[in-house]
């Protein structure tokens, strides 16, 4: 036992020795201060405002005071200040670069695809896995799009009536609210580059990215470097999975412009496409308005023009497609360059008052992630005072998909958003869509037991 005490006694002396050998030594160098947040550079920006905005909209979000610093950023562009910032105490993310040797010339630019032509690739072996795995993996052949340039131009489709519009010069500032998750690199450049290279830079705000909580690599630091070098390009990240109502949402309590234009990631936009939007929002700030959808094709990337006069509708069991009459063009003239009412706008590219946006309830936050929320948003906007229209002189091209790049745990999602937009804007005509669709009325039943 008395061993026992001597040996306990003998680690104590040693501990205390080495604890003040350690206090000596920190006397001896300079005192540490206690880890702190390194002070962020005006164009990384954390949001840690409890009082955000976007909570007003978005339900079920974290508080923004909880958010780590990697977690959700604002990272705004230093393209024109006269003194960049410095980042001493930060890292800097390089962006990466080819080496080119002395003498050699620097690799050309993506020239296929000019004007909207079709590109098509004679791939074998290795080249044409990686061919396929790129359109399994998003959706359509990221290897035709990756030879594209960033700034493609397209032909010109509009009506010549249109070509010589003049527009006030004190129409709304717009910004554009472009949410992504795990877009492709090339797509997701092209549509920014696109808006920012057609757009008049006196109605254009903005241009707001709006990660919703993509996985891939490239969209993280690389991404955020680049943002950097644009001028007027906001980056914003979501900490969890919004989907398309609330990343949208989100993107517009952050929007400072007067106009809201939600636009897809994969979209190529026509010369003069956004003032007509904005002339028909500012003579009625209740008016929603969208471009004529173009197509670009998932393989070739072929450039393919609407036909006109086109409108959105939907069906009993709340399908969404556009339908085009071009028969009708021919009965009326005037119909050439006259905007028509619609019942309801696609999601690719649509144009609302910031105001009215939120007046009416913004996206309904009950919708998951995706799927009918353009239907929902427009029943929203006609049943509260609200019209929609299609605008013949402004057309944006939507890149169509093979199939959705991506999975939802729950397979019986949209007809979950269906189910909400017929109990909720319905009333006694929901009868009919639960005829028409059965698998919804099952997932009801089940859901109300």
């Amino acid at each position: 036992m008395l061993c026992l005490w001597l040996l306990l006694l003998g680690f104590a002396l040693v501990t205390l020795a080495l604890s003040d050998l350690f206090n000596r030594d920190q006397k001896l160098s300079p005192p540490r201060r206690p880890l702190q947040r390194i002070p962020s550079p005006l164009d990384l920006e954390v949001i840690v405002d409890s009082r955000d905005a976007a909570l007003e909209f978005v339900v079920d979000l974290a508080p923004l005071n909880s958010l780590q610093e990697d977690q959700l950023l604002f990272v705004r562009s230093t393209q024109g200040t006269k003194n960049p910032p410095q980042r001493k105490g930060t890292y800097k993310v390089l962006l990466p670069v080819t080496k080119v040797n002395k003498g050699a010339t620097a690799p050309a630019h993506p020239t296929h695809g000019k004007m909207g032509k079709a590109v098509r690739l004679r791939l074998e072996g290795v080249e044409r896995e990686k061919e396929l795995s790129a359109v399994q993996k998003y959706g359509f052949n990221e290897m035709v799009s990756e030879k594209i340039s960033l700034h493609r131009k397209l032909p010109e489709t509009r009506h010549p009536a249109c070509l010589g519009g003049q527009y006030s010069e004190s129409l709304p500032s717009a910004s554009v609210v472009i949410c992504f998750h795990d877009e492709a690199w090339s797509t997701l450049l092209r549509t920014v580059h696109s808006v920012l290279d057609t757009a008049p830079k006196q109605h254009l705000r903005e241009v707001l990215l709006v990660d919703d909580l993509s996985q891939h690599d490239h969209l993280k630091s690389v991404l955020s470097e680049y943002v950097t070098h644009l001028d007027g390009v906001r980056l914003i990240r979501s900490t969890k999975r919004l989907g398309v109502g609330g990343c949208r949402t989100l993107g517009a309590a952050r929007a400072a412009g007067e106009v809201l234009v939600f636009m897809d990631s994969h979209c190529e936009c026509q010369r003069g496409w956004l003032e007509p939007l904005l002339e028909r929002v500012a003579q009625d700030r209740t008016r929603v308005v969208s471009p004529i959808m173009d197509v670009i094709d998932w393989k070739t990337f072929q450039y393919n023009a609407t036909q006109w006069p086109v409108k959105g509708v939907f069906n009993w069991r709340l399908d969404f497609y556009w339908e085009s009459k071009p028969q009708l063009q021919n009965k009326d003239p005037d119909l050439d360059v006259q905007p028509v009412q619609s019942p309801a706008l696609g999601g690719g590219v649509l144009a609302i008052d910031r105001h009215f946006f939120q007046s009416v309830g913004a996206y309904d936050p009950g919708m998951v992630l995706w799927g009918a929320e353009q239907i929902e948003l427009s029943i929203r906007v006609w049943s509260c005072g609200g019209s929609m229209e299609v605008v013949p002189c402004s057309r944006v091209a939507h890149l169509d998909h093979h199939h959705l790049p991506y999975s939802f745990t729950d397979e019986e999602l949209l007809q979950r958003n269906k189910i909400r937009i017929a109990d909720t804007w319905m009333d006694t005509y929901r009868k009919i869509f639960y005829k028409r669709d059965t698998l919804a009325h099952f997932i009801r039943q089940v859901c109300v037991c």
